[in-house]
């Protein structure tokens, strides 16, 4: 049994560092994976196709930024997943699809990430990705999962 600060003492997951040229302090916390900063590291950063003047790392850094950032979260981009009662969500920034779960309200774990292209020509590519996060969850014996609706993960701050 894992809870998420057994996961980050042990180096599974990473929180995500605010850059430091951002001048917004952190009002919820993101973790993510090692297999998701792998993509990022080692996908996203040489992929030059750009929706609106940004590259989909771009994209991705700044819709993080936000998440962890924004006083007011604005839910239309988290979706969670069916069937619903696996508790897996999935994230959606520009060009991008990302899956994790919620382990408590106001915070995500994101444990991996797919070009929203790829998701449109491979029906089966949101499943996989699914089960990835439940496998994730599965191996490191994860207790920490909350199941509600956005309105319950992600209250209004008050």
């Amino acid at each position: 049994m894992a809870t998420i600060e057994d996961l980050v003492r042990t180096c599974v997951l990473e929180l995500f560092a605010v850059p430091g040229d951002v001048n917004r302090l952190p009002v919820r916390p993101l973790w993510l994976s090692q297999d998701l900063i792998a993509f990022v590291d080692g996908t996203l950063v040489y992929d030059t196709e750009e929706v609106a003047g940004r590259t989909a790392y771009e994209h991705l850094e700044q819709f993080f930024v936000d998440f962890r950032c924004d006083e007011r979260l604005y839910t239309t981009d988290l979706h969670r997943m069916r069937p619903t009662i696996r508790g897996v969500w999935s994230m959606h920034p520009p060009m991008l699809r990302v899956y994790g779960w919620v382990p408590h309200p106001h915070s995500v774990v994101a444990v991996c990430a797919q070009f929203e292209k790829a998701t449109k020509n491979d029906r089966n590519l949101n499943d996989k990705c699914r089960n990835s996060v439940l496998n994730f969850i599965k191996q490191h014996e994860v207790t920490e999962i909350f199941y509600g609706d956005v309105r319950d993960a992600f209250p209004k701050a008050t």
